[in-house]
């Protein structure tokens, strides 16, 4: 796939230059309603890191335009949906932090893990966060529902805390002094 872009294979920044790439959704569905917080909560957990806002690939970005979406990405925030699958080709050790439906959430784990089983080898390291269940959702939605999605900050700080102490494990992490 890098060939056939013309693309070199990058790893991820080094820590000292860390940089925390925020994929928004390119519409109003399923954003994070409190991005701000949740990126203010991931800027504590990776203090020297920079901050970047890249919009979802679309459908009708080309193959090589939707791998670029990881470029340069040490810690990839975005909620869930098709526009990860390309992180099949981020370069290793790139922390990825998917944000889940509420409601597929079952109290152990999540119930649906395709990118979960599609990503075991690559070297990404992923963590997926739950998201709150809204005060009234609506009754007979979609679990891949459209409405805005709010991080639970309290699993979200501990998902990127265990993908910061698996990068560490994986040996990519230089110290913070």
């Amino acid at each position: 796939a890098y060939i056939a872009c013309g693309r070199p294979l990058r790893a991820p920044p080094l820590m000292s230059n860390a940089t925390i790439t925020y994929l928004a959704r390119t519409t109003q569905t399923r954003h994070l309603a409190n991005a701000n917080a949740t990126i203010a909560e991931l800027l504590k957990i990776f203090p020297n890191a920079s901050v970047a806002q890249r919009m979802t690939p679309g459908g009708e970005t080309s193959f090589c335009g939707q791998m670029a979406t990881f470029d340069g990405a040490t810690v990839v925030l975005t909620a869930h949906g098709a526009h990860l699958v390309p992180a099949l080709f981020a370069p290793m050790n790139t922390i990825i932090l998917e944000v889940m439906p509420w409601d597929m959430w079952d109290g152990r784990g999540f119930s649906y893990g395709s990118s979960t089983h599609y990503l075991k080898d690559t070297g990404v390291i992923l963590e997926r966060v739950r998201s709150v269940k809204p005060l009234n959702p609506p009754k007979g939605q979609a679990r891949f529902s459209n409405l805005p999605v709010m991080v639970d900050l309290a699993h979200f700080r501990k998902a990127a805390e265990n993908a910061k102490a698996r990068l560490a494990v994986a040996g990519r992490w230089e110290s913070l002094r």
